[in-house]
């Protein structure tokens, strides 16, 4: 942009505090304060020892006729010998009254931690530039972001452990069905609410064989202790355990099949009686 541009340095410093003043040769002649915060006082530098355009991308001579053939165009430009490369936007502006150019920018920052490297702070720029307010928001949705993040991770870690806990679950679940004795889940009125697959096996017609067999037995069985009887089918033993579960009004009864104990017994008091004799 062009036209006239008359201040002293310290309006100049207050509404551009990144300002460039350039000569015929390109040589600077002053800068802002927030510019000898970065670098230091660059003033007597060439400007193309110090800084390099970036854009425009297209053939761009850093020469000051090209410079004032350009105002009124956005360009980038940053450092070449700094440890940390600064970056910079702004544009050209050309004073005519004493042929003066300028290059009024501002740092190309995304966040506020590359303030640090920058040796700046918010005050460090012009109360009307709005990159300031920009780093504020983007650093609050970094925070907002962060907290997504930690949230997330929660959420998993609380997903994997409820899937845990759920093969867990599943796996005690499958215990009674895995079980080689038989399992019934019994209403005290008589109702078969479970059997497992051994009882199916080992008893056939389930119901059936409950009617006759165990009905009458469980009318008779204490409602609020555990209990035990003992059984004969099929010439195999059984023990039989009544744990009744009282506000559910059910009963799980568990058969141990003792058949072999038993026989082992037997076989020992005929062997006894025959010593005996």
């Amino acid at each position: 942009m062009e036209g006239y541009f008359n201040l002293n340095k310290e309006s100049l410093n207050k509404l551009f505090p990144f300002f460039i003043e350039l000569n015929d040769e390109l040589n600077i002649v002053a800068c802002g304060n927030s510019i000898k915060k970065i670098l230091g006082d660059i003033s007597g530098e060439n400007f193309n020892d110090i800084f390099e355009i970036v854009r425009p991308k297209f053939a761009f001579a850093s020469t000051y006729d090209s410079f004032t053939k350009n105002t009124n165009k956005l360009i980038i430009f940053q450092t070449k010998k700094t440890t940390f490369l600064h970056k910079f936007k702004g544009d050209f502006f050309l004073e005519d009254a004493e042929n003066k150019l300028f290059i009024l920018s501002t740092p190309w920052l995304v966040n506020a931690s590359e303030l640090k490297p920058y040796n700046l702070d918010l005050n460090d720029f012009a109360i009307h530039d709005a990159l300031p307010d920009q780093i504020q928001l983007l650093s609050s949705m970094e925070i907002i972001n962060n907290d997504f993040k930690i949230i997330n991770e929660q959420l998993r870690k609380e997903q994997n452990k409820l899937i845990e806990k759920s093969e867990f679950i599943e796996e005690i679940a499958l215990l009674p069905d895995q079980n080689p004795n038989p399992i019934f889940r019994i209403t005290f009125n008589g109702e078969i609410k479970y059997a497992n697959p051994s009882a199916h096996k080992i008893f056939e017609n389930v119901q059936q064989w409950f009617d006759l067999d165990m009905k009458q037995m469980l009318i008779k069985k204490n409602q609020t202790t555990i209990s035990e009887d003992q059984i004969i089918h099929n010439d195999n033993y059984y023990s039989v355990i009544f744990a009744p579960i009282a506000e559910k009004k059910y009963f799980n009864i568990y058969f141990i099949n003792n058949t072999k104990t038993i026989n082992y017994e037997k076989s020992l008091i005929t062997t006894n009686s025959r010593l005996d004799k």
